[in-house]
């Protein structure tokens, strides 16, 4: 009996094999070759990615060691040197967009672009005081008083050009006094930050081919003012010597955005407000020197630089044609003239493209969104976070 059971099993599965393979012969040996193709192109991807993977945490990691490894030397009596490290994403973005996202790293670009990133340190030689007071006795027995005077000369970091910026610290002198000892030495007071990404600019506009304040997407905006026209801010003179735009400095002596434009005068002669505004600043501005900025109306706003003598403060209300300041070569200068810069909502546009037989004669200019350096500046944020590049292009769609 079980001998049939087990029988009857048997016939009754290869009955239901046989007409099974019947039916689903036909499909497979029609989507067969599909599925293999399919199959070996999903192991070639898994391949190519797996190695470009690979090869790209191996590339940014280069990267990565090679920048950290560029440190600051902290020569200051602050040390603040230190906190001035350059980002090594910011780099590596910069590379990437150099090379078009290959997985191979151009480590010559990468020292080329560390080197014109990484911070430059100003400095100022200041000799603190120390006095030490008391009593000796001599060989007859008188007290006499004593007292001991110790000089330590130091190093005070005034300024810092990073990528992004100006950082200028600030001082006073003060003495303290504690037991029979004084002290006299100069305490950090504060420090400002001027925005100012020109580094970072001619960087991207020289290894990626592009000209930052140049790129534009979308449509073009315009400067409008209510107060009408822009006056030329130097009376005496109307010589342009260099224009806005990439140029070769002859101080730094590298490519550099230059974010306006120079004008060629004597030491002495008067700069003018372009137009009505409010002070923002007045004063020394690092590598501009002393400089006056005025903010106008609908975020414009005018820069004069290297001014030998600044004439208003900061706060103050200036009218168009008002004198704010001398011409001068105070800062990064090779000899008199002023730097003059127009900026909308702080990115600067080209002043020539209001010009009118060299005077400025409207107050409309074309500018917009500088695309270049946002895509660095979050691309480089993203590397050094652990996000993917198209994370962030996804978020903020």
């Amino acid at each position: 009996m079980d001998n049939l059971v087990m029988i009857l099993k048997n016939r009754v599965k290869n009955i239901i094999s046989r007409y099974l393979w019947k039916a689903v012969k036909p499909v497979l040996l029609t989507f067969l070759p599909y599925l293999i193709i399919m199959g070996l192109v999903i192991l070639i991807l898994l391949s190519i990615f797996g190695a470009a993977s690979s090869q790209t945490v191996e590339g940014k990691e280069k990267v990565k060691k090679y920048v950290e490894s560029i440190k600051p030397e902290a020569v200051s009596k602050y040390k603040q040197e230190e906190n001035f490290q350059l980002p090594w994403g910011i780099v590596y973005a910069v590379e990437e967009y150099a090379n078009g996202w290959s997985k191979d790293v151009d480590m010559e670009r990468v020292k080329r672009i560390t080197d014109d990133l990484k911070p430059e340190f100003e400095y100022m030689d200041y000799t603190e005081k120390i006095v030490r007071t008391g009593f000796e006795v001599d060989a007859d027995g008188n007290v006499n008083p004593k007292e001991e005077v110790i000089y330590v000369p130091v190093k005070l970091l005034t300024q810092v050009r990073t990528y992004e910026g100006i950082y200028v610290f600030e001082y006073q002198e003060v003495t303290e006094v504690k037991g029979n000892e004084s002290h006299t030495y100069m305490a950090l007071k504060g420090m400002e930050f001027y925005e100012d990404y020109s580094k970072l600019d001619a960087v991207i506009a020289v290894e990626i081919k592009t000209s930052s304040y140049g790129s534009y997407e979308g449509e073009a905006k315009t400067i409008e003012l209510s107060g009408g026209k822009l006056l030329w801010p130097v009376p005496a003179s109307h010589t342009v010597t260099s224009p806005f735009g990439m140029r070769y400095h002859p101080v730094l002596k590298t490519y550099r955005m230059h974010t306006g434009i120079d004008i060629a005068a004597n030491a002495g002669d008067e700069i003018a407000a372009a137009a009505d505004g409010i002070v923002r600043t007045a004063g020394y501005y690092g590598g501009y020197g002393n400089t006056v900025i005025i903010d106008h109306s609908d975020g414009v706003s005018t820069l004069y630089a290297h001014c030998s003598m600044v004439l208003v403060k900061p706060g103050q209300i200036v009218k168009k044609g008002q004198k704010v300041a001398l011409v001068g070569s105070t800062g990064i200068s090779t000899g008199p003239h002023l730097h003059f810069e127009v900026r909308l909502n702080n990115i600067p546009v080209d002043p020539m493209k209001a010009l009118d037989n060299l005077s400025i004669a409207s107050g409309s200019t074309a500018a917009g969104q500088n695309i270049d350096r946002r895509l660095i500046l979050e691309t480089g944020r993203a590397f050094m976070k652990g996000e993917q590049n198209l994370d962030w292009l996804i978020k903020n769609r």
